[in-house]
């Protein structure tokens, strides 16, 4: 089993020590580092290699939105607050999850599934080649042929891109805005930091979401909704 390594940032020394406990119960995660100041966090964070960064928001200084866009190269973030009300804003910079204090193990288990899932899909993504009607995702030591018009959205991850299509989802080792920039996906369009769509997808923008034609829902950036109502 590959080990990840992580680190806390949290100015509750409490919800630290609860955190701590449940991920003991996982033995793949190794704890290298927790931090009572985001201040003191951010002064190591680009000497050690860190793969999974659990963040509080509401800290005093340097608040974790913040933060996280500081501490962008860390590819898995999940924020924990005991307030809801910065869930949104906090998925506008590439969130895995966001977890509500006080810490429920049951749904933590959620959300290391999910980071294991995702650690073990970019351990095998690599790049990805473009023909006319084919995108070619490398896998480890395999290649992938995806149909383009098979792709329902992309999500960012730092420097990875989730690929969703009809029948799954895939990773490639390019960030975002790198992928966004071959002309094959001229088709796509931004609608949130995290996630770009092809136009022809969109069934229904609403206030604060975008509806695609198969059901599934995803938010609007709020920097990105004028250029979005634009360029339609």
């Amino acid at each position: 089993m590959d080990a990840y390594t992580c680190i806390i940032v949290d100015d509750s020394e409490i919800d630290q020590l609860r955190l701590q406990a449940f991920l003991r119960k996982f033995e793949n995660i190794k704890v290298i580092g927790t931090f009572l100041s985001p201040q003191k966090a951010l002064a190591v964070i680009d000497d050690i290699k860190v793969d999974i960064l659990f963040l509080d928001i509401q800290m005093p200084g340097i608040n974790g939105l913040e933060f996280r866009k500081r501490a962008h190269k860390i590819p898995v973030c999940v924020f924990i607050s005991y307030s809801p009300d910065y869930a949104a804003a906090s998925f506008e910079l590439e969130t895995l999850d966001y977890l509500v204090k006080p810490l429920d193990f049951k749904r933590f288990e959620k959300t290391m599934e999910r980071i294991t899932a995702f650690m073990n899909q970019a351990k095998q993504s690599g790049g990805y080649d473009v023909q006319p009607d084919n995108f070619m995702i490398k896998s480890g030591t395999s290649q992938l042929r995806l149909d383009l018009n098979d792709i329902l959205y992309f999500e960012a991850y730092s420097d990875y891109t989730q690929v969703f299509t009809q029948g799954g989802k895939h990773i490639i080792s390019h960030s975002l805005g790198i992928v966004l920039k071959d002309p094959v996906f001229k088709s796509f369009i931004r609608i949130h930091r995290s996630f770009a769509v092809p136009k022809k997808l969109i069934f229904k923008v609403a206030s604060k979401e975008v509806v695609l034609k198969n059901g599934t829902v995803l938010p609007i950036g709020k920097t990105y909704k004028d250029y979005l109502l634009q360029n339609l």
